[in-house]
Order: structure tokens, then sequence, then C-alpha cells
């Protein structure tokens, strides 16, 4: 690592980015870390401490802005920040994440910059329905799903399904972009669920900054005797840290012959599973009494796809069994809830209500009652994974004007 390698971060002020940027810190790097206007005088005095090793700079619209000033020195680039779920329709979030992962890479390149890691999402790789997870396959950076534009306009309007539909599509769009420049060097890094503790530099002000881990806090919330709290039922999981780490060491991963969409995931677990370890766990004292009723184990639908790490191990030199376990995880994640509730009282989002049921959807009623919208199960069409060797097809601006 070099003094001289200014890195920027897009998304820095969020959940993973700020995690990023703590380890880039930690590596060395001189950072540019890339905030919309309401958080930047929070980040600034939040980093002023590290001197010039952080500038963090204002960008409003990440996927129309002109970016050049703020590339301005830049030698690599980190696109961390995505729309979050539940906040626009479904067309509105398509076309933040498709046309934010272009802006970057397109104006950077243009700037001269030819090393990028985009954060991805399983969603990608298993496709934002549930059927692909409980069939017990193992899970290939070769694979794709194959979610359509009108297919995600016009499928459940459930904010975790368009996400993922959008995180899909993003990445599709960065690696046509890619074999377009063929002297540009592009990583994806592909997380299931985050959790994991907050970094203290990270503005926090309401229930859309806990990212995933609003999952979490829907546990420790009370009140006392309810049932477990509905969430997508999707069980792989990794922590932050590993994730921000992967995000760092591609950085120093040179061009490869074949894509590098490296796949990472520390495991899996149910929520029965977490209020079970959780009241033994260290903080079992403060939360026992907020904690849901586990109840009897629901069976999942079949055997958990795994994910294939062989390029996290050979590229990255991070192997699943090194990876944070899920136990320690929740154990920190919640270590860093219960600081984070006596010092801040956050205001309510829609994605905050999605989780913690206070949420109401005028065509279905209380989100935290409704089956259908969390079912494993949904009416999709048929689902298919596409190979490395049946590369979408999709060209940058026509697959953003096709919306």
């Amino acid at each position: 690592m070099s003094a001289d390698k200014l890195v920027l971060v897009t998304g820095a002020s969020g959940f993973l980015g700020s995690h990023v940027v703590q380890q880039l810190l930690q590596a060395d790097y001189p950072v540019r870390a890339v905030v919309r206007r309401p958080k930047l005088a929070q980040m600034q005095e939040a980093y002023a401490s590290y001197g010039n090793k952080v500038q963090v700079v204002a960008v409003d619209d990440i996927a129309h802005s002109d970016l050049r000033p703020v590339l301005r020195g830049v030698t690599s680039v980190i696109h961390v920040a995505s729309p979050l779920p539940a906040k626009g329709s479904a067309r509105e979030i398509l076309r933040g994440a498709i046309e934010g992962t272009l802006n970057v890479l397109r104006q950077g390149y243009t700037c001269g910059i030819k090393k990028f890691v985009v954060t991805g999402s399983s969603g990608s790789v298993v496709g934002p329905y549930e059927d692909l997870l409980f069939t017990g396959t193992k899970i290939t950076p070769s694979d794709w799903s194959d979610i359509k534009f009108k297919e995600v306009i016009n499928g459940p309007q459930d904010p975790m399904f368009i996400y993922g539909a959008a995180k899909t599509l993003a990445e599709q769009s960065a690696w046509n972009f890619a074999e377009q420049h063929s002297d540009l060097d592009l990583t994806t890094i592909i997380p299931p669920r985050l959790h994991g503790p907050f970094t203290r530099e990270q503005p926090i002000t309401s229930t859309s900054d806990l990212s995933t881990n609003v999952m979490v806090l829907a546990l420790i919330s009370g009140p006392i005797g309810r049932s477990l709290p509905p969430v997508p039922p999707r069980p792989l999981f990794c922590d932050v840290r590993d994730v921000a780490k992967a995000h760092v060491r591609a950085l120093e991963c040179p061009p490869k012959r074949y894509r590098k969409r490296i796949l990472l995931c520390a495991g899996h677990f149910t929520q029965t599973q977490a209020v079970e370890h959780l009241s033994k766990s260290r903080h079992a004292s403060s939360i026992q009494k907020l904690l849901p009723e586990a109840g009897k184990p629901k069976p999942l639908p079949g055997p958990v796809c795994t994910f294939d790490m062989e390029l996290s191990r050979k590229l990255l030199g991070m192997k699943e069994e090194d990876l944070i376990s899920w136990q320690d995880s929740l154990d920190d994640t919640v270590e860093s809830l219960l600081d984070l509730k006596r010092r801040v009282k956050l205001s309510d989002t829609p994605w905050g209500d999605l989780f913690l049921g206070t949420q109401k959807n005028s065509a279905s009623g209380d989100l935290s009652t409704n089956p259908a919208l969390w079912s494993t199960k949904r009416p999709p069409p048929k689902l298919s994974v596409k190979r490395e060797d049946e590369p979408p097809n999709l060209s940058s601006w026509s697959m953003v004007n096709s919306i």
C-alpha cells in the first residue's frame, strides 16, 4: 500500500461504506469520501482528526452529477453507494442503481482511472426470488440471475425484491461497460445480508441508517411475549467488517483474464437461532425481556445454498473458516445497537418500519402480519440462472433507456 494512492469511496456515510473508509485508513490509503450534502458537516467533523488523510466531499446525485472535480487525483474507486430499499418506486430505484454505477465508471474512466471495485449483492447470483436459496446449490461466480426490467416493474412491490434486482442489473451494467473497455480493471464483491457493529464515524439519525442491522434491532426492541418479527427469509450472512476488508484487498489484486466476481459468505442462520443465541449471550441480562418468543423452529423450505469462495481465497486470501461467525457478529451488532440507543433517538423511516412492524400498506394492511409479502414462494415467472458462457446481452445505455 502506498500513501499516494488516493481512493474515492462512494456511499461513505453508509453502514458498509464507513467500514471501507475505516479499513482503507488502517491500510494507509488516503481517502476521498463521497456523501450526500445533508451528511457533509457530520462526516467532516467525524474525520477531522485524520487531517489530510481523509477528504469528505458532497455529491447529491451520483447518477447524474459531474463527478470530474471529485475524481481529480484519484487512482482507484470503490463504489458502494446504491439507492436504499423503500425509498422510491421500483423504476426510480432501478434507474438510480444502474445510472449511478455507469456514471461512476464512465466518468472515472474518462479521468484516466482504471481500477474499480463495485459492491454487488447475492441477489445477482441467486436472483431476487427465494427459489434457488433452498435447493442446496453451490453458487459460483459464473452464476447470474436473469431478472428483467419489466419483471421488476410488474413484479412484487417488495422493497427487498426490488433492491436485489436493482443490484443485479447494476452489476450487469458494470461488467458490460468493462467488456467495452478492455484496459479497465473491475472487481465486484458479492455478499449476502450484512451485520456487524457500526463505526463511530457513521452518522446515524434514523432507522434507514441502520441498513440490515434494523433486522437485529427488531429482535431486541420488545414488547415482551411477541412472536418473531417478519423478515425476508434469506438466511445467508457475512459480517460487514469482512466485506469491507474484501473491498480494500481487491485494490491490490492485479487484472485477470476472467471476471473478478468475488463471492463472500460466512454461513447462515435463522431468526429462531438468533433469538436462542442472544438469550444466552453476553448481553442476555440487558435484552432478555425484549427478545421475542423463539417458538418451535420453522423448517426451512430446503437445504440452504452455499457460495463458492475459491476466488476470495485465491485473490484476497480470505477463506470462509476465517470469516467472523454469525454468533460473534450478532453479539457485536447488539453491543453497537445498545450503545447507539443510549446516545441517539432514532427517527422512524419506511425502511425501519418494514422490520419494526409499524408501516401500513393501503392495499395489503399491516406489513408485519401480511404472510404473502414475506413468503418464500412468490409467484414469479420461471427463474433461471445463467452461466458465464451465456453473459447477459446488455447495452449500457439502451438498458437504462428501456426502463
